[in-house]
């Protein structure tokens, strides 16, 4: 079961049944006395009582629900009432939101109006409420997972991202479902939009599949940068084939020959396919990753052939990757993680001396997912990270980038600093005062903890920042900052080598 909607198949279930109260369970420390709130179509408030033995708080993400206000959301020992409000809405809608107590998570479904099914298209779903159930007809364009079923269905109008695919019975099965790129297929979800902006379906309800009359035989790939041409196979049962590029890949994509071969009948095959060897020539890619497409008609249906083609990597900074424009180019930034945001998919800030970045999902070399990582990026840790800058709500950001290399740093103390042998590739995290400033150029001083007192023999920026900049930083003595650094000498005495600047304490 995917653990990212755990309960979206009980949610839909009870949708079915209408909204009404169901028994839970809870924690010691908190107890609510309802953990499924209905509230009427018409608009409204339902109150529910929370009753904890400690501090609580609604845990308020990206996923929050921006139809929904509830009115209290913290609260301390005691019994609080907390109001659940909506707006009127057509149809139906629900979250699942979650609150916090101590070590506990409580889970609260919410419900407004009901689940009736209609058919629309992916423009109509994209602008009606999250929560309402649809049925949608489109042309499946791509599949991403061939385990629980999730790909896109696109009309013509719009696109969604179906994030699993079920049965009647709710179970996933999708060999059965005979789904392939360039079908037409029926399905029934519940539209959410997964981070704010994606649209999807989770565990969609397969309705039916039209097969398409065309199929792409040849498998994506990938171009190297320097462009090339290569063939791809297709087969097709229309009255010819009929290959394409899209306006926006006409400058560097191109099709410059088809040879086609008539299906040969027989008894075990009475109507095969006709096929045909299409070759497409790629130029040379100068900028970032880019995605190109070539479609292929046959009578009624379209297919797309997708592939990716290479391109530079550009290695840069902080302040530039946030001026830099949205799009496929992939840009290489190294720093250290300043904050981990999420611990589950990876969303960190990643700082060096211009500045810092919002990575949106991290993953490894080899796909796993930030919490899968066979050693664990933790706070002040050094990574290079590759992806592509990206926006959310206006706010830069990186999305899904791949860790290329990672370099853990060690919190010590200033005595377990001072007790460890000197290596110039082991990095520390020192926090401590600021004392004994030595050389303002360069910035020369003690930092000093509970435990001890260590010489820090220059500090730049942040990681990757020029020399004789410590003035910069504005610090004095007295200032409680946390630095990076390697555990070095001088003579026999114990000093701080490579330090960079991370934090002041305000």
């Amino acid at each position: 079961m995917k653990l990212r909607y755990l309960f979206s198949i009980i949610l839909s279930a009870l949708f079915f049944a209408g909204c009404a109260d169901i028994a839970t369970d809870s924690w010691d420390n908190i107890k609510l006395s309802q953990t499924y709130v209905s509230i009427p179509a018409t608009g409204g408030s339902t109150n529910v009582e929370v009753t904890a033995t400690e501090d609580w708080a609604f845990v308020v993400g990206e996923d929050w629900p921006e139809w929904l206000t509830v009115s209290v959301l913290s609260g301390s020992t005691g019994k609080t009432t907390v109001a659940f409000t909506a707006e009127a809405v057509n149809g139906g809608r629900s979250a699942e939101i979650q609150i916090k107590a101590g070590d506990n998570t409580q889970f609260v479904n919410v419900c407004q109006g009901s689940k009736e099914v209609a058919t629309a298209t992916c423009a109509e779903v994209i602008a009606g409420p999250e929560g309402k159930l649809y049925r949608v007809t489109g042309t499946c364009t791509a599949i991403a997972n061939t385990t629980y079923g999730n790909w896109y269905l696109n009309d013509g109008t719009g696109e969604i991202y179906i994030y699993g695919t079920v049965n009647a019975s709710g179970s996933y099965d999708w060999a059965k479902f005979n789904i392939e790129v360039g079908d037409v297929v029926t399905v029934e979800g519940s539209y959410v939009l997964y981070g704010g902006h994606t649209p999807e379906f989770v565990d969609a309800t397969f309705i039916n599949v039209k097969k398409a009359l065309v199929k792409v035989v040849t498998e994506e790939k990938t171009i190297a940068k320097e462009g090339e041409q290569f063939d791809v196979k297709v087969a097709y049962k229309g009255d010819g084939i009929f290959p394409s590029v899209p306006e926006e890949y006409r400058s560097w994509v191109s099709i410059v020959d088809m040879q086609s071969k008539p299906g040969v009948a027989s008894k075990i095959e009475p109507n095969p396919a006709d096929t045909a060897i299409v070759k497409i020539a790629v130029l040379p890619n100068e900028g970032g990753d880019r995605t190109g497409s070539v479609s292929f008609s046959s009578g009624s249906s379209t297919v797309p052939y997708n592939f990716m083609q290479k391109g530079a990597i550009i290695e840069t900074t902080a302040d530039k990757i946030n001026a830099a424009a949205d799009g496929e180019t992939q840009y290489r930034l190294t720093g250290v993680v300043s904050k981990i945001a999420n611990t589950k998919y990876g969303n960190i800030y990643i700082k060096d001396y211009t500045g810092e970045v919002y990575a949106y999902g991290t993953y490894d070399a080899a796909g796993n997912r930030f919490d899968a990582f066979s050693t664990p990026v933790n706070v002040y840790d050094i990574v290079t990270v590759v992806g592509p800058k990206t926006s959310y709500n206006g706010s830069p950001q990186m999305k899904n980038v791949t860790v290329e290399k990672h370099t853990p740093v060690k919190a010590a103390t200033v005595a377990e600093f001072l007790a460890a042998p000197e290596a110039k590739d082991v990095y520390y995290s020192l926090t401590g005062t600021v004392s004994n400033i030595a050389n303002t150029l360069y910035g020369n001083f003690d930092i000093v903890d509970e435990t001890g007192s260590v010489y820090v023999y220059g500090l730049l920026q942040g990681w990757g920042g020029p020399s004789k900049m410590f003035e910069s930083l504005g610090l004095k003595e007295g200032d409680k900052i946390t630095i990076v650094g390697v555990r070095s000498g001088y003579k026999g005495t114990a000093q701080v080598g490579s330090a960079f600047f991370v934090s002041k304490a305000e």
